[in-house]
């Protein structure tokens, strides 16, 4: 479609927008106001498509203080714009139509195409227009921190499609885990026997009176397993797994504490959860309990879980890793802490970057 086309059809929406606008008495009217937003945004992109020429009325829009909200004052103001626009556009038939690189950044009104995420969930797609709607408006620091949410979102997702959340959760020793040659202190080790190792076998004795054993004999964890595994026709292997790595963890713990390390103990405690997870689900009548789940872990480590499990879980490609890092700075200036201003450029350094990760991490999400 010519870019003429797009504004005539921007004007017609418009003027059937422009009656339903607020007044200076009453107020912008807010049942309208995505409609109007919308539109506005798509304008103003359409119009940066005239190269040059669209400075005079970009500016005439920007220095609209009530542009942002619907008024019948802005909505005026917004197709003036676009009827000068047509006038100019019609002296150029060939002004960046579709198809080339810049035409195509121009389209999206805004930091990357929101096309790249369409399809994909009702939030995921929600987000992305605000990131975009932001960084339009000139809102660069809201539009970090969108941005921020949007890749988080996105590579949760990803842990979610593949039932492995609990990867990316916090356990109670996940702040030292980050360093695997960090050692637990003695207060995690305690802790680790008393009440998560305790809790599982807890949960394994109440599993085996479940299923017939007596109440008043309480068995250890690796008895009451086996007993458990008699009923089982197939045990997943990675549930067989994890409770192997967890009996050796408590061994170490009880034994050479010296030489057990936080990474140790923090995939003990994953695995735990696993393990809890599945005696839930595969024995109801048994009543076992789920401990806190824990918080999402943060951007940077999320980013490096991700990009850890390649060939495990998805494929990443070359260029989508490089991406992915680059990327953990666009979250550092989204981050709380230290201010950072952030500015248009400061955006712009990271688009392709962005473009690029975004569709790394829609691929493998929800392509299936």
């Amino acid at each position: 479609m010519e870019v003429v086309e797009i504004i005539r059809g921007l004007i017609e929406e418009g003027e059937k927008l422009l009656p339903l606008g607020g007044d200076i008495v009453e107020g912008s009217s807010a049942e309208h106001q995505s409609d109007y937003v919308a539109w506005r945004l798509r304008t103003i992109a359409v119009i940066k498509r005239l190269g040059d020429d669209a400075e005079p009325f970009l500016r005439d829009l920007s220095e609209d203080k009530r542009g942002p909200y619907f008024y019948t004052s802005s909505a005026r103001r917004v197709l003036g714009a676009l009827k000068g626009a047509l006038a100019v556009a019609e002296m150029q038939p060939n002004a960046k139509e579709p198809g080339g690189q810049e035409a195509e950044h121009a389209a999206t009104a805004g930091l990357f195409p929101v096309e790249i995420v369409g399809g994909t969930r009702g939030y995921v797609e929600k987000i992305a227009e605000q990131a975009n709607g932001c960084y339009v408006m000139g809102w660069y620091d809201a539009c970090a921190v969108m941005v921020r949410r949007l890749i988080e979102i996105l590579i949760i997702d990803n842990f979610e499609a593949k039932g492995k959340l609990s990867d990316i959760r916090e356990t109670r020793y996940s702040s030292v885990s980050s360093q695997a040659s960090e050692q637990p202190t003695a207060s995690d080790i305690r802790r680790f026997l008393e009440e998560d190792f305790a809790q599982l076998e807890t949960a394994l004795n109440d599993v085996r009176v479940s299923l017939g054993g007596s109440p008043l004999d309480r068995r250890s964890a690796t008895d009451s397993w086996g007993s458990i595994t008699l009923h089982l026709t197939e045990v997943p292997d990675n549930i067989c797994r994890a409770f192997g790595m967890i009996i050796e963890t408590r061994d170490s713990a009880r034994g050479a504490a010296a030489n057990l390390t936080a990474t140790q103990l923090d995939s003990a405690k994953r695995g735990i959860n696993e393990i809890l997870r599945f005696l839930q689900q595969r024995f109801p009548s048994a009543g076992v309990e789920l401990p806190d789940q824990g918080e999402i872990v943060s951007l940077s480590r999320l980013i490096q879980k991700y990009l850890a499990v390649d060939d495990a879980y998805w494929q990443v490609e070359r260029t989508a890793g490089s991406a992915l890092g680059k990327i953990k700075t666009i979250g550092d200036i989204g981050a709380h802490g230290r201010y950072v201003k952030v500015t248009k450029q400061t955006l712009d350094k990271y688009q392709d970057a962005l473009i690029t990760a975004i569709q790394q991490l829609v691929g493998t999400a929800y392509d299936e």
